[in-house]
C-alpha cells in the first residue's frame, strides 16, 4: 500500500465521488481541505479498514460524468 494517497484517489478506489468521501472522512474524524488533500498512511489506513475495499479485487466502477448526453440524431435540414 502507498505511504500518500490523495482523497481523489481514494474516492475512485472505492467507488465513491470526491464529495462523498470527504464527508465519510470527516465522519472518523479525518478533516481534509479539498479532494486534492494528501491522506497520510495512517488516515488511509484507517479510510481502508473503516470503509473497506471491493471484496473481488475489481476496481469498483466510478461516476459516469454528468451533464453529458450521447447525442442523438441531428434534426434533418440544419
Amino acid at each position: 500500500m502507498p505511504n500518500k494517497k490523495r482523497v481523489h484517489e481514494l474516492a475512485k478506489d472505492l467507488g465513491l465521488n470526491s464529495k462523498d468521501m470527504i464527508t465519510k472522512l470527516a465522519d472518523i474524524g479525518i478533516e481534509v481541505g479539498s479532494h486534492m488533500s494528501t491522506l497520510e498512511k495512517d488516515d488511509l489506513e484507517k479510510a481502508l479498514q473503516t470503509y473497506g475495499r471491493r471484496a473481488d479485487g475489481k476496481k469498483p466502477e466510478g461516476r459516469k460524468p454528468e451533464g453529458r448526453k450521447p447525442e442523438g440524431r441531428k434534426p434533418e435540414g440544419r
